[in-house]
Parts: C-alpha cells; structure tokens; sequence
C-alpha cells in the first residue's frame, strides 16, 4: 500500500509487517517492538513463555530480508525496561547485519538505557530524527507546519463489528494531514482504540495484508 506525504508528498509504503519503508530515504521505520517484555515479566514471576521474544527476532529478520533499504531506524520504545537477557540478543542481532545496514533509534520513553549502552552495540540513538520534510518521534507532539510528523507510541488499532455483537480489534496505520502513527511491531505489547477524523485515512494490518479501512 502506498500513499504520499508531507509538502515534499514524499513517498511511503505501508508494509504488512507493521512497518513503512521510505524509499527515497532509504528508511525502513519500525515502531514499539517492546523487547525484553517477555523476559520482564518473567523475572517479576509471570509466566510468559519464551516464544513470545524469540517471534520478534523471527519477524525482524524476515523484515529485513524482505525490502531493499539502508538504514533502519526505530522510532521508540525498542527496549521495555530495565537491562535484561534480551539487550545481549539485541546485540548479537544488530551484529549479523550491521555489515549491510545502520541503525538508529528515536529515544521513546521505555528506552531508559544510557546513551553509550545503545553505541557500543552500533545503535545511534536520538531524541528525534530528519528526513526531508518528514520529522520522526516518538510520541504525537505539537504539529510545525514545515514537517510531516510520523510516531508511535499509543499502539493505534480499530474495532471491527458485525453482526450478533460480535467485534475484533486490529492493530492500525493512522494517516492524516498532518501526521501518521505507527502500529506496534511488537506482539506483547497492547493496543489503543483511535477516534480519527473523517479526513483521515486508516490502514489495518490483518493475516499478512494491509486494508483500508
């Protein structure tokens, strides 16, 4: 699915993989992956199975394999809490490709680490990130004219209702004039139900494709 933005009317595909890809920028964007939840919870006694980290892992490879891009960057909350096992699995990751592509990562607010923690394992880390006229964050902010403003954060999803009170939520792409909010890559991460405006246009992700909605 592709559709353009900002006053550049900069080119973004909308991937099934709950990501977008900017060509023209040679961006892959990934939102909320939320790694080491899992292991969080399990260390707080809750009985997450592993699986559910080692899927992310799964799911970003098959990402990166998949387009043709030279920089990918994380726009926020990569990480979900204190150090854990998982930030050395981040490290082995990020070093199987860091031949090929760079990464970087918009601070989010669970991204508590310090900031040599992230450049030691060849992730550049920032507060916010420039492309064009397109301003990656984190979280939705005050809207500048001058940019297109693309984030994450609130994990953006709608409800779907049928018949006989029958409803299912699915995770979602949320454009507007203005600005655009990323779905969760991650699994384990939960979701919010948006209220957008007429105008704006909503893609859900459902079994490896992208609707509109």
């Amino acid at each position: 699915m592709d559709l353009r933005v900002g006053k550049d009317q900069t080119l973004v595909q909308i991937l099934p993989e709950k990501a977008i890809l900017i060509p023209e920028f040679g961006l892959l964007v990934i939102s909320d992956v939320h790694l080491g939840k899992d292991v969080h919870f399990r260390n707080s006694g809750i009985p997450v199975p592993p699986q559910v980290g080692d899927r992310i892992f799964t799911d970003l490879n098959i990402l990166l394999s998949k387009y043709t891009f030279h920089t990918v960057l994380f726009l926020g909350d990569l990480f979900h809490s204190v150090k854990n096992s998982s930030f050395d699995t981040f490290a082995s990751w990020i070093d199987t490709w860091s031949n090929s592509v760079s990464f970087k990562l918009v601070l989010g607010n669970h991204d508590i680490y310090h900031v040599d923690d992230y450049r030691v394992i060849g992730l550049e880390s920032m507060p916010h990130f420039k492309a064009g006229s397109i301003l990656f964050e984190h979280q939705p902010g005050e809207v500048h004219n001058d940019f297109y403003h693309i984030s994450g954060h609130i994990h953006p999803a709608v409800r779907l209702r049928g018949k006989g009170k029958q409803s299912l939520k699915l995770p979602c792409f949320w454009f507007s004039r203005q600005f655009a909010v990323l779905p969760a890559f991650g699994h384990f991460t939960g979701t919010f139900i948006i209220e957008p405006a007429k105008s704006d246009r909503i893609y859900v992700v459902a079994d490896g494709l992208v609707s509109a909605f």
